[in-house]
């Protein structure tokens, strides 16, 4: 693995029951929360899925930071502590990632925001024209997952996530939702 920058990470791992409700509404909590601290802070915390396969997202998801206190404040926030305390997502210490661990991507896939026709009809088109549009894009066959997020304004949306590895590390900043938009890779 060829580091390309010396920044340390400090990763922050949140293991998950393998019960899906709870993976599904633990995954949301976590990028919720991510997504309100990284409007603030300029992306400054990512996540990764190192259990990230065809299946699932999987029963481990990892807050990554170049700053360890982003990742202890991020421990302490009340709906953290709260999903600790319901036993929802057991929190090991916080810890400097290693050169070992494989560098990836996590990126939000918009392809499936495509082929919904309420995508096309906000943007002025009608629902036969949308429908026509929807038609004709490619099938997508590569597996992606998502998160459910609830919008302050109550509006209910799924972020879809597709993984890709990197042949090496690349420091930088990721999305408000902790998805890499920049090229930044995480340790999986």
């Amino acid at each position: 693995m060829t580091r390309v920058n010396s920044k340390p990470r400090f990763i922050c791992d949140f293991h998950v029951p393998p019960i899906d409700i709870l993976r599904s509404n633990t995954a949301s909590t976590i990028m919720v929360i991510l997504h309100g601290i990284n409007k603030r802070q300029e992306g400054a915390l990512g996540l990764s899925f190192p259990e990230y396969s065809d299946e699932s997202l999987g029963n481990l998801i990892r807050v990554v930071s170049y700053d360890k206190n982003d990742l202890t404040n991020f421990k302490r926030h009340p709906l953290i502590q709260l999903l600790k305390k319901n036993q929802s997502v057991d929190i090991p210490p916080i810890r400097e990632s290693t050169e070992q661990q494989s560098e990836l991507r996590f990126i939000r896939d918009r392809r499936n925001d495509r082929r919904i026709i309420g995508h096309w009809t906000n943007l002025g088109l009608s629902e036969k024209e949308a429908e026509e549009k929807i038609s004709v894009l490619d099938k997508i066959t590569d597996p992606l997952h998502y998160i459910w997020i609830r919008s302050k304004s109550g509006h209910l949306f799924k972020i879809y996530i597709r993984k890709e590895s990197s042949p090496q590390r690349h420091d930088g900043s990721f999305s408000s939702y902790g998805l890499s938009s920049a090229g930044a890779t995480v340790p999986g």
